[in-house]
């Protein structure tokens, strides 16, 4: 099969590659949420007002909600990155409303985070399912969706050997001492993952982004 490789500086970039392409699959490689919620208004106003380069800084932190509004998608997002964000909204939140955490209430803010992204699927806000990898296999997911109209999105800094060649890292825990306790270690995916799952699912497209070079 023919494959056709992207690579953009920005995440949001790929979105037109990735659109243009109309998948039924996309796989996207993340260590980031990128999901904020945007209504069609709030759009048209950045689509028809923002220039190209400021829209697509904009629409960063959006990738992965629009991703999934026209196409079934996974993110594939480590665990310990997931929790890390679940936390640090919630931190937010603490900060706001004088809320306290202890090591008890981890779990249940994580738990809760994953319930609220599937209301936003049961609603159908998007279409997004999150595979936690590492520590999940990756090639189960990659058996799950090979053989269909399938397209595969980096973001480079889902992988360790990125994490000084990437536009945006996640803050290091050890850096922020009041709320770093209750943050979990960072483990991130690797090369090799990335690697493999393309080899497993073949896709046509694949998308990169975010890689910085020194």
């Amino acid at each position: 099969m023919n494959k056709k490789v992207v690579l953009n500086s920005l995440h949001s970039s790929s979105l037109k590659y990735i659109r243009d392409y109309e998948p039924d699959l996309i796989v996207s490689l993340d260590s980031h949420l990128d999901i904020q919620f945007m209504v069609e208004e709030t759009w048209k106003v950045i689509k028809e007002r923002a220039p190209q380069d400021l829209r697509e800084v904009m629409l960063r932190a959006y990738v992965h909600f629009m991703m999934s509004r026209n196409a079934k998608a996974y993110l594939v997002i480590p665990k310990t990155c997931f929790e890390f964000h679940a936390l640090h909204d919630f931190a937010k939140a603490r900060q706001l409303f004088d809320l306290d955490i202890t090591r008890k209430t981890v779990r249940s803010i994580v738990g809760n985070y994953r319930n609220l992204l599937r209301k936003m699927r049961d609603l159908g806000l998007m279409d997004l399912s999150l595979y936690l990898s590492p520590p999940k296999n990756i090639k189960k997911l990659a058996d799950k969706v090979k053989g269909k109209n399938t397209i595969v999105d980096v973001d480079v800094d889902y992988m360790g050997e990125f994490q000084g060649e990437c536009y945006t890292t996640l803050p290091d825990p050890k850096e922020e001492p009041e709320k770093g306790r209750f943050y979990p270690e960072l483990k991130f995916g690797s090369e090799g993952d990335v690697i493999r799952l393309i080899k497993l699912i073949d896709p046509p497209l694949i998308t990169i982004s975010e890689y910085l070079p020194e």
